[in-house]
């Protein structure tokens, strides 16, 4: 670097400082929280403001329902049930509603509903399975897997060659356990279930069977079926060959087959019911 040549008269100034401080101007706090609160209010009015608006339009109002009809629960009657929900606003109409009233059907086993914006129900129904039919008098009418009445036969839309169930008076409160107690012959014995034709209802866990692979209606204790069919299986060759025409076996008592015997010839005294006690030793 070359030196500046520095002239004998120049003078050096001396620094001064300014005697007032340097202003800093400052934005009012109005104006500092003016942005924030503006973003705030787009954050959370616009969305309420386009609730309200949701809620409020008849855009928006329940207007068609869209379901297939089945087997047993056509679409025009689901449409009815809903019916006066029509015009309700749709993003607010609770779905338990609906499927309450979809529940009144006895048909009716599950219903899942959709909510279609702007203004449609979707809705899907699953049926009841039928798997028995009981006898009321004159009357059947369709069981489901519980027991639980359906609705009355159809043979033109629903399955009729089903398994009858019937109770005696003062039993009905026992039907729930028969299916199960079916189920329970069918893995134990399926070519007995396999011909059962109807199973009565007695109450306390019996039960009378008719089956086409029995000689004669067969009367059961629940608990105790297994063991006495085994006892049965050693017995039939001897009560073929004793009894042309049974009436009835009774295979509730342990130890103890009871027969009551078929009809009597015309001209012959009526038979009482017999005992056997031992497979080995039949005595009537």
């Amino acid at each position: 670097m070359i030196p500046l040549p520095v002239s004998p008269e120049a003078k050096v100034l001396p620094f001064r400082r300014r005697q007032r401080p340097v202003r800093v101007r400052r934005r009012s706090l109005l104006l500092r929280l003016a942005w924030p609160v503006a973003q705030a209010l787009l954050l959370v009015g616009a969305p309420v403001a386009l609730g309200a608006w949701i809620f409020a339009s008849p855009t928006f109002a329940l207007a068609e329902v869209r379901v297939a009809s089945t087997e047993h629960v056509p679409a025009s009657w689901v449409q009815g049930a809903l019916a006066p929900l029509r015009g309700r606003n749709l993003p607010r109409l609770p779905l338990a509603e609906v499927e309450a009233r979809l529940a009144t059907n006895p048909w009716v086993a599950a219903v899942t509903v959709a909510k279609r914006l702007p203004g449609a129900l979707a809705v899907e129904l699953e049926e009841k399975r039928p798997v028995a039919l009981l006898r009321r008098g004159h009357d059947l009418a369709y069981l489901d897997e519980r027991a639980e009445v359906i609705g009355p036969l159809d043979p033109e839309r629903g399955p009729f060659d089903l398994l009858l169930v019937s109770a005696v008076p003062g039993a009905e409160r026992a039907l729930p356990a028969v299916l199960p107690f079916v189920a329970g012959l069918a893995r134990e014995r399926p070519e007995l279930a396999a011909g059962l034709s109807e199973v009565e209802v007695l109450g306390d866990g019996d039960y009378r069977l008719f089956s086409a692979t029995l000689p004669c209606p067969l009367l059961l204790r629940e608990g105790s079926a297994g063991p006495r069919l085994a006892e049965l299986d050693r017995w039939l060759p001897e009560l073929a060959r004793r009894y042309p025409s049974l009436a009835g076996i009774d295979l509730r008592f342990a130890n103890r087959l009871i027969l009551t015997p078929g009809e009597a010839p015309a001209d012959g005294p009526p038979q009482e019911p017999r005992k056997m006690r031992s497979p080995r030793h039949a005595q009537a």
